[in-house]
């Protein structure tokens, strides 16, 4: 009997995080912690938009991307920097980030890991919801245009939990475009190009106050004149972003 295509969609996306994670293991790498959040991150994304009342997102996986999100969020710290200029916080960045991926790419977190993707992947074949195509294009096509109206209400008075729940809409909008384009259900690029563009604005706020918050802890840890200024030169970025992000 053939899975309903969303089925088909979500499982696909398991299949390749699990295929990810082996790579993962083994490589610690900036790409392949990437990847393999974008997988899992789809999955759960979907999920929400379709199946939250009937076949919830495992909170194992839940707990498996959160343990990355330090590591995730260093990456993106060091690979903005140039070496040459800021040797001594790239080495140090280098050596917090070596410890946060010892501590979250253990053999217990490829087992939990491994086990709950499996679990989840039988799950979902054994509900196989029965969605209309109809009601699948009509749900992501709402979630869209309610994002869309929000984004339209930022002000300067919106806090940065706000903008950051904001941005994850945006992403959840993006992975339900996604999967309508590679499902052959709807044509949606424009759509797509437009949650990116979006995402993306917001995301750099809230990469400049994770790295901000970054730089303090090792200005604290480790004292120099060299982080300091980086740490002075992020606050600016920071502070204009924000003030960027709420006038869009």
């Amino acid at each position: 009997m053939r899975l309903n295509v969303l089925t088909q969609y979500l499982t696909y996306q398991l299949y390749h995080a699990l295929t990810l994670l082996d790579a993962l293991m083994q490589s610690r790498g900036s790409g392949d912690v990437h990847d393999f959040r974008i997988a899992i991150r789809r999955v759960r994304s979907v999920t929400a938009l379709f199946l939250s009342g009937s076949v919830p997102f495992p909170s194992e996986l839940k707990a498996a991307v959160k343990s990355t999100n330090p590591i995730r969020e260093l990456d993106v710290l060091i690979e903005s920097l140039k070496p040459k200029r800021y040797p001594k916080t790239c080495r140090t960045l280098s050596l917090l980030r070596g410890r946060h991926a010892d501590a979250a790419f253990s053999p217990e977190f490829k087992t939990q890991t491994l086990n709950a993707i499996r679990n989840h992947y039988d799950t979902l074949c054994d509900a196989d919801p029965d969605i209309s195509s109809t009601h699948l294009i009509d749900t992501v096509e709402r979630y869209y245009a309610s994002a869309l109206s929000d984004y339209g209400r930022i002000c300067p008075e919106t806090s940065q939990k706000e903008l950051h729940r904001l941005r994850v809409r945006f992403k959840n909008a993006r992975y339900g475009l996604e999967f309508l384009a590679s499902s052959q259900l709807r044509e949606e690029h424009r759509k797509i190009a437009e949650c990116k563009k979006i995402q993306n604005r917001l995301g750099r706020v809230q990469d400049a106050y994770n790295q901000v918050e970054w730089l303090k802890k090792v200005y604290k840890r480790s004292p120099s004149s060299e982080t300091a200024e980086l740490l002075r030169e992020r606050k600016k970025e920071l502070k204009a972003l924000k003030a960027a992000s709420r006038s869009a």
